[in-house]
């Protein structure tokens, strides 16, 4: 959904059940501006919740400022060694921004998508993967790689990716990239969700199916590699000729957000397993403009240290037994399940508005939410507990609409007792801010 539609308006509550209280003081941290390159707004840095664009090894942290310059949009990629200065490494064509890992041995890896006009049509394209040759920088010389076909010579629609990727390395350095590969974006019945796996023994890719024959697109996949399992989880964003007819702001943009769909199998081997969070589509008295009106977003995912999958998602309306109310009430559910299981269960945990919400681990195994309110400052929280702590310094301009990327296990960073994410505003042309805060004792 376009950021721009519901900048003001689309605002994430989250809190526990039972209220929380106001944040702590601020603790000792630092916080930089990720060079002075200011950033896209329009489907620019902030777009992809599910994107990977913070990574760390050791002391050294990578990020990038997703910009337009002559030829279009491109990802300048940024690195920080031992939290001294930010300094520039090379850039990147990309209709979207890419996703940033880091391996286990250090190497920085980039997973975009690259059209192939820019000028032309920034949708067609295809999936490219880059490793920079040294350890701990984004300069230098580097291998790049298509991972995903170009069709226009055969038209290979089953296999083919488009903008929405997603993707994770696992602690063996294996790669996964999940992204909608549906044959057309407004014609219903050839929808389907693919992988790319990369082995990291042998460097090789190979490609396999995550669903087919989709009722509807899924989109925004978010990619998780654990010990055991490879996981994906997506929303529908489908076109739907009912919310044309409704003319207005539903004609403006006609697509559906009306389920989150998770899929996993065991690294193994055997059949990618479905499961579904949340559906709107099948609820008794729900129409068209209610789930228009709901503007379901997926917010975070996360695999903990025990094995328990966490979803966050985003909604605006309100649960009453089996019915669902659009009612301007922004809201925000906490799923989880253990990472085998099928079954999920919820809570809603809000009761104040935020713009953005994440989940990060700890090197203890602690989960925080961490929560960031339209013109407020960001704060940490653990799950379960109720003590916030105030954790940015924003300016008040980079507090409007505020959109944070952590720097997790998803991207390749080792557990710690320091929180690093960077902050792209979804309002404003501004440089990225990074914070790196301290959460022991919380």
């Amino acid at each position: 959904m376009p950021r721009g539609a519901h900048a003001l308006a689309a605002i994430v509550a989250f809190a526990l059940l039972g209220g929380c209280t106001g944040p702590a003081p601020l603790p000792t941290l630092k916080q930089s501006h990720v060079g002075t390159r200011p950033n896209l707004v329009r489907n620019g840095a902030w777009w992809g919740e599910n994107i990977s664009k913070v990574a760390r090894h050791g002391s050294n942290t990578f990020t990038y400022a997703f910009v337009a310059d002559g030829a279009g949009p491109a990802v300048y990629l940024y690195a920080r060694r031992d939290g001294g200065d930010w300094a520039a490494g090379e850039h990147f064509r990309a209709s979207r921004p890419p996703n940033i890992l880091v391996d286990t041995t250090g190497h920085v890896h980039l997973i975009g998508f690259e059209p192939f006009d820019a000028g032309a049509n920034e949708y067609d394209g295809r999936l490219f993967h880059v490793r920079f040759d040294k350890a701990d920088t984004v300069t230098g010389t580097y291998h790049k790689e298509f991972i995903s076909e170009d069709w226009r010579p055969t038209a290979a629609a089953a296999t083919y990716a488009t903008i929405f990727a997603g993707a994770a390395i696992g602690a063996d350095d294996t790669l996964l990239v999940a992204y909608n590969n549906s044959a057309q974006f407004d014609v219903p019945g050839q929808h389907s969700i693919g992988a790319r796996i990369q082995d990291p023994a042998t460097k090789t890719w190979k490609y396999e199916p995550v669903a087919l024959n989709m009722k509807s697109r899924h989109a925004y996949p978010f990619a998780f590699v654990t010990a055991t399992h490879f996981h994906v989880l997506t929303i529908e964003d489908d076109h739907d000729a009912g919310l044309v007819a409704l003319g207005g702001r539903y004609a403006d943009y006609p697509y559906r957000y009306g389920e989150v769909k998770h899929f996993q199998r065991h690294r193994s081997g055997g059949a990618w397993t479905e499961s579904t969070l949340l559906s709107l589509n099948d609820r008794p008295g729900i129409t068209k403009s209610d789930i228009w009106n709901a503007r379901l977003r997926i917010v975070d995912f996360h695999v903990d240290s025990s094995g328990t999958a966490h979803a966050l998602v985003a909604c605006t309306g309100r649960f009453t037994g089996t019915a669902f109310v659009a009612n301007g009430q922004r809201r925000c559910l906490h799923f989880s399940k253990p990472q085998g299981a099928i079954a999920w269960s919820n809570e809603l945990v809000c009761d104040e508005e935020l713009n953005a919400a994440r989940l990060w681990e700890n090197k203890e195994g602690k989960l925080f939410f961490i929560g960031a309110a339209y013109c407020r400052q960001l704060w940490a929280m653990p799950v379960g507990g109720s003590q916030r702590r105030r954790i940015s310094d924003l300016s008040w301009w980079e507090t409007h609409d505020p959109t944070p990327f952590l720097a997790g296990p998803r991207g390749g960073a080792e557990p710690s007792d320091h929180l690093h994410m960077t902050i792209f505003s979804g309002v404003h042309a501004l440089p990225g801010v990074s914070i790196d805060v301290s959460l022991s004792g919380l």
